[in-house]
């Protein structure tokens, strides 16, 4: 859709950007230059994605020819890798729209079908509301005879047509499709790198290998997902469909992949599985305190990930989607955080839906109360001219008939996002039901030098239910505002929930307090790309508001050698069966903890804990990914051949000395022996 926006002629094409000129792989022309600004009819750029040579709109003597691939050589693929992951020349408006009178200026000249076609191949630009003007152009002198009574069929239909034959998008004032377009982060990013990763490795690398196939399912269903808002993963489902999966489920494999595949991949793998782990949660961060840092930041992980997929190989550099990402930073500084123009919430309306609901958010803008003009009349509109007015009486709202469908929850207010949604109230603490004790009895009596004095009976509480809606336990790891130093946070561990008998908390169902013991993140002990947790002595009663949101935290089972020694039982309606599933335990050092930075939930706050990207040379990465390649080429070409050799079977014997001669056709003789 975006790109048929920008009247771009998509990913297929060898120009696949729609936002700079960026190259696939040109087999007719592998050193065409850059364009100019103002372009030539022949302008694109060096390297880009090995996309398909002949675009959407290839020439009929094109069409059915097989070109053979050419062989690139090691400093051409460092070049067409380089150029990949930079951004090329931007496109724009100016040079798109002159390109596209171009192509009705040449069209205006019979037979020249081809020619156009030809052009719009080189430049990657397609307006399909102007190519159904020029097909019509074409057709208009069908069937004459001659060149000057082609011609003036052309004229006559030419004179025809309106004003302006190219798309309506680009007469809209201040916008540039070319730049105004931001990347779908769901494509691009959950559809995209890591669905390409986890079919590759579900379907390629485990391919054959059923043992860690079920390594890899146990270790999914066993995973602790607290913090971070999804259900407990359903590790069959994710290995056995993971040629269906959705969004939702690419989601939920981005934060937990690095914590289930250490030893599963190779390390090359690994790496760039967690380089994308740490990028994801920088683009769904929903607020941006500092646009400039973060605008840094975020490029900076996207060349790490872009040079660790490199390293594994340049492969993935086949998919343009690897190259549009590049292109999201502008579109953040642009447009604000990458959600806000995510395409989630609007996949509801695909393929049909739009056709029948095209009017979807000005309805949803009247179901929802929302106000609009009343139909002026002729007098009126005479001496008030503007569309806006700010007399109340000249608004309106739908009556009662309308507003009754979606009094209550439907599809109608599903589909409309007008369902209201029970918010948890902060702050509320429910209570676990053993017997009031005092205070010495408690945690924080044992612990805390200003409880152990404090009179009455207290007691303890089994939940809490925080200010972003998360419900923290007794053991849950959170993010808490240190009450002695401004602006400052810590990771802490929940121990304990307590309510003072007779209390105005209680009664409010609130805690007195609740007692954290604060962990500590040594810089110097790092796996999985993320910061270890150690818990320390420190102690110190918070309160709600202090308490930000629950984190994930995961076993270091790397280092460990966690295995599926144990098992759980399988539910089934809700009811314990006799059946049995593994289930990976972590005997040994079970206090060894990695905080999950690949949290997607409450960013803003995690993301300070994160661990430094070590820096990777652009350069040797890129030239030693090459080099990879054309041996592995090297070694597949030399296995197919050897194959080949095989099947041909035995070489025949060597001749007696019997021999023949040849006789040579005397046309073949009379050639040859032409002067």
């Amino acid at each position: 859709m975006q790109s048929e926006f920008a009247c771009h002629i998509g990913l297929r094409g060898k120009l696949f950007c729609r936002a700079c000129w960026v190259k696939g792989v040109d087999g007719l022309d592998s050193a065409a230059p850059d364009p100019e600004p103002g372009g030539g009819d022949d302008g694109s750029s060096l390297g880009g994605s090995d996309r398909s040579d002949v675009s959407e709109d290839s020439t009929g003597s094109k069409k059915g020819k097989k070109r053979k691939k050419v062989k690139e050589t090691l400093g051409q693929m460092i070049q067409r890798v380089k150029n990949f992951v930079t951004i090329g020349r931007l496109r724009n408006k100016v040079e798109t729209t002159n390109k596209l009178k171009s192509y009705f200026t040449e069209a205006s000249t019979v037979d020249t079908k081809t020619k156009v076609q030809d052009q719009r191949t080189e430049s990657g630009i397609k307006d399909t509301y102007q190519l159904s003007f020029l097909e019509k152009m074409f057709q208009s002198y069908k069937g004459k005879r001659g060149r000057t009574a082609k011609q003036a069929a052309l004229d006559a239909y030419v004179a025809q047509l309106p004003a302006n034959t190219t798309s309506p998008v680009w007469r809209i004032k201040g916008l540039d499709p070319h730049q105004d377009t931001p990347v779908e982060i769901l494509h691009v990013v959950l559809l995209g790198f890591v669905k390409y990763f986890w079919r590759d490795l579900v379907q390629l690398q485990l391919k054959n290998k059923d043992d860690k196939k079920e390594l890899l399912i146990t270790r999914l269903s066993s995973l602790d997902v607290s913090g971070l808002g999804i259900s407990p993963l359903a590790g069959r489902t994710l290995v056995k469909y993971s040629g269906s999966l959705t969004g939702r489920d690419f989601r939920a494999i981005a934060q937990v992949a690095p914590f289930v595949l250490y030893d599963l991949v190779p390390l090359e793998c690994f790496e760039t599985w967690q380089a994308l782990s740490k990028l994801i949660p920088l683009i769904w961060q929903p607020e941006i305190i500092d646009i400039d840092s973060h605008i840094a930041l975020i490029t900076k992980e996207i060349d790490s990930f872009l040079l660790h997929a490199a390293r594994w190989t340049n492969r993935w550099f086949n998919k343009p989607k690897f190259h549009i990402i590049l292109h999201l930073p502008a579109h953040i500084r642009r447009f604000g955080p990458a959600i806000l123009f995510a395409t989630e919430a609007f996949e509801s309306f695909n393929a049909i839906i739009p056709l029948a609901f095209a009017q979807g958010n000005r309805i949803r803008h009247l179901l929802s109360g929302g106000l609009f003009m009343l139909s002026r009349t002729a007098d009126s509109a005479e001496t008030s001219p503007s569309k806006f007015s700010k007399d109340a009486d000249a608004w309106g709202s739908i009556g009662l008939g309308p507003r009754h469908l979606v009094d209550a929850p439907n599809t109608v207010t599903s589909y409309l996002g007008l369902r209201e949604k029970q918010t948890p109230v902060s702050g509320v603490c429910t209570g676990d039901k053993l017997s009031n004790r005092p205070v010495e009895r408690t945690q924080c009596g044992q612990h805390i030098a200003e409880y152990a004095d404090m009179p009455g009976m207290f007691r303890t509480c089994k939940d809490l239910t925080l200010k972003n809606g998360d419900v923290c336990v007794p053991g849950s790891f959170v993010i808490v505002r240190d009450p002695h130093r401004i602006g400052e946070t810590f990771v802490g561990r929940v121990e304990e929930i307590i309510q003072r008998i007779g209390s105005v908390q209680m009664y409010a169902s609130k805690p007195d307090g609740i007692l954290i013991q604060q962990v500590t993140l040594p810089p110097d002990r790092v796996r999985y790309g993320m910061p270890s947790v150690v818990l320390s002595g420190q102690r110190q009663v918070c309160q709600t508001e202090d308490l930000l949101c629950t984190v994930n935290v995961q076993h270091n089972c790397m280092d460990n050698a966690c295995a599926p020694t144990s098992t759980r039982p399988v539910f089934q309606e809700r009811i314990r069966t006799n059946e049995t599933r593994p289930q990976v335990a972590h005997v040994k050092n079970p206090t060894d903890l990695i905080l999950n930075t690949a949290q997607m939930r409450d960013a803003k706050y995690l993301q300070k804990f994160r661990i430094a990207t070590p820096g990777l040379d652009c350069d040797s990465v890129i030239h030693q990914s090459a080099v990879n390649e054309l041996a592995a080429l090297k070694r597949a070409t030399a296995t197919a051949e050897g194959q080949s050799n095989r099947n041909r079977g035995p070489a025949p014997m060597e001749p007696t000395t019997t021999t023949t001669t040849r006789v040579e056709p005397r046309a073949l003789t009379r050639l040859r022996d032409a002067p």
